[in-house]
């Protein structure tokens, strides 16, 4: 089966470059018989500059947004800019089909649920470099303090991906891509306010004679907040300082010939609560490093023929210390993980209308911890595994108005085997400006380093990992309508998804015993849902934009709901511009009630924010923010805070 499968692959390919080929040598009657057979995107809804956003997310290549069948959203520098926020998990909080859910406000462990998968279903990248933490329990990304330093966007891709992606991109893809600057800007700002926070921030750019630069820097400290709920009379704060940096370069050496990179470092010293009794805890300090490096090549054969060299680098680093009195509360470990990969793909392109994308991506990752407290030492040496794949997508796009996506994966992990993945999906945008899209798709996860070689820690009774677990696996289906109206001036799109998990990896736990069993391929679960958004743009000065999400989840091992993931999630921003120097936004999100680890259950809640921004001059800017408007007491995890009511104060320059 996998010698016929790479024998079709190899025909695929030749048969592509051959057309590809003669397709250069004359022009082609199929293409032209086609496009006047399909109007153009812009003869039907008249001018629009939303769908021709630019993409690159769903097939590793630029297409524009109205093309695409997948169910995707993007925010932008200019999204950031309006709401005043500066990290990630702030960015993705109002995307529908999302949930962010944090242990605390400031440095409190950061997790996402896309679609009611798992906190690890989610694949994050940074420039191409998957971000997360190899030598956590499950690998998942802490999302905490990963700022949008030098961030151009954010393109967050809802539903399985790994036919493209590979492991991890079960529920969907958080694809952070950095400044390519096109023009010279250099900007500064200073902010202030609640909690004795101060945030600086700096950041340049330029591009001269096919040469682009850019570079960010801030710094935050805040005395913050008790991490654990302040309702149980925890009333000690918190503080957490963080530094991070980030750059990219690429230069265009000449017209079919580029090259680049990027670089990203953040640093973070934070203290933390026992999230155990979700008490206080006035010693613990927590330390965490990040750093992710990316270089790339790309250059075209021919017009039609580009191929694409990819390497990057990521590792994290965990420590934390508590050795003060009493005694019973000693704590030292620290835990670093490694990541490398290697890329190589093709993409052939077929009269304009056709790509196909073949290449070999290769991953290795590297963990070691040690964890010392009163009762003992326990040591990690390193642990490794390796995972190699091969893809094929055809991107078929004719006009923007008729789309469809085919892929395959073989994968091949050294613990746990080979396995394959598929996507289909495919769009049709009618005349009346209505696009009806369609996908199905398979997904997997690898087991994480930890799941797979943690040593049994005897005096807490926790089970060790399991060398014999197998992929985490996913079916997941989807249809949608996408409504178009008055140019860009409305837009309603309407998504169904319904995904099936099978071979969760966990560990159960006994409380009668209070023992921890081996981590084992146990779960299953379902999770089918709605997705609404819209966007509303009667003036040029005046932006109502929402999402709804309602999802039903449900543990088929036990009959009870996924913990974390609200069933009913509902958010509304209001932009208005009274005049030129002048603007506000208020933004509201509502989580409805969610299930939490034992048996308790989160309430409902309702937080507002409000920013308004008077331009001074062209080159200044004073704003003001009010988090949690209305001093809304709430919880996103059992037992730890969030912030009360708070006000900021910044002055920003720009040249």
């Amino acid at each position: 089966m996998k010698r016929l499968l790479l024998v079709m692959v190899i025909f695929f390919l030749i048969n592509a470059v051959s057309t590809a080929k003669a397709d250069e040598e004359r022009p082609s009657i199929l293409k032209k018989l086609l496009q006047t057979a399909i109007s153009p995107l812009d003869t039907i809804l008249g001018p629009i500059t939303e769908l021709e956003r630019i993409i690159v997310t769903p097939s590793r290549i630029e297409e524009r947004l109205g093309s695409s069948s997948s169910s995707i959203s993007v925010v932008d520098a200019k999204d950031f800019e309006r709401k005043k926020i500066d990290t990630t998990k702030d960015a993705l909080r109002e995307e529908v089909g999302v949930d962010i859910v944090q242990s605390g406000a400031f440095q409190g462990v950061t997790s996402i649920f896309t679609r009611g998968g798992n906190s690890n279903h989610t694949l994050i990248m940074i420039d191409g470099v998957k971000a997360y933490d190899p030598i956590s329990p499950n690998g998942a990304y802490n999302l905490a303090h990963l700022t949008l330093d030098n961030v151009d966007r954010i393109e967050t891709l809802r539903g399985p991906q790994s036919a493209l992606y590979g492991s991890d991109a079960m529920a969907g893809v958080v694809n952070i891509i950095s400044k390519k600057p096109e023009a010279p800007y250099v900007n500064a700002s200073y902010e202030a306010g609640s909690f004795y926070t101060h945030k600086e921030n700096f950041e340049a750019g330029a591009s001269t004679k096919g040469f682009h630069y850019s570079i960010a820097a801030s710094r935050l400290d805040t005395r913050g907040i008790s991490q654990a709920q302040a309702k149980n009379d925890n009333q000690e704060a918190d503080p957490y300082e963080r530094t991070a940096v980030a750059s990219r370069v690429d230069y265009d050496i000449a017209d079919k010939f580029t090259a680049g990179g990027t670089l990203r470092y953040t640093s973070a010293r934070f203290e933390y609560d026992n999230g155990f009794t979700r008490k206080d805890d006035d010693n613990t300090v927590g330390r965490y490093r990040e750093s992710f490096m990316t270089t790339y090549l790309s250059f075209k054969l021919f017009e039609w023929w580009r191929q694409n060299i990819h390497l990057g680098r990521m590792e994290v680093i965990r420590q934390d210390f508590d050795d003060d009195p009493p005694a019973s509360d000693y704590l030292s470990d620290k835990y670093t993980g490694k990541y490398f990969k290697f890329d190589y793909n093709n993409n052939v392109n077929i009269m304009d209308i056709d790509d196909i994308i073949i290449g070999y991506d290769y991953i290795e990752e590297i963990g070691d911890f040690y964890y010392e407290d009163s009762f003992g030492v326990t040591d990690q040496s390193k642990v490794f595994s390796r995972e190699a794949g091969l893809y094929l997508e055809n991107r078929f796009n004719l006009s923007d108005r008729l789309a469809s996506t085919q892929g395959v994966r073989i994968s091949h992990h050294s613990r746990s085997g080979t396995f394959e993945t598929y996507r289909l999906d495919g769009s049709y945008l009618f005349v009346t400006g209505t696009k009806i899209r369609g996908l199905i798709a398979s997904g997997f996860k690898a087991p994480a380093l930890y799941q797979l070689f943690s040593p049994a820690i005897a005096s807490y009774s926790i089970g060790g990992g399991n060398s014999d677990l197998r992929p985490e696996k996913s079916i997941s289906y989807e249809y949608g309508i996408d409504q178009y109206l008055f140019g860009e001036k409305v837009t309603v799109a309407t998504t169904y998804f319904h995904t099936v998990y099978k071979d969760l990896i966990d560990a159960v736990y006994h409380p009668d015993t209070w023992v921890t069993d081996q981590y084992a391929n146990m779960g299953k679960a379902r999770v089918h849902g709605i997705e609404i958004s819209t966007k509303i743009k009667p003036f040029s000065r005046i932006t109502v934009q929402g999402g709804f999400t309602y999802q039903k989840t449900k543990n088929l091992q036990n009959d009870t709901d996924l913990l974390r993931r609200p069933e009913k999630k509902l958010f509304v921003e209001c932009f208005w511009q009274p005049i030129e120097k002048l603007s506000f936004d208020a933004r509201l999100r509502y989580n409805g009630p969610m299930a939490d680890s034992g048996g308790y259950k989160i309430k409902e809640y309702t937080v507002v924010d409000f920013v308004t921004t008077y331009d001074v001059t062209k080159n200044f800017s004073l704003y003001a923010k009010f988090n949690n408007l209305f001093n809304q007491h709430y919880e996103e995890l059992v037992g730890y805070g969030t912030a009360p009511f708070s006000a900021y104060a910044g002055v920003k320059a720009k040249f």
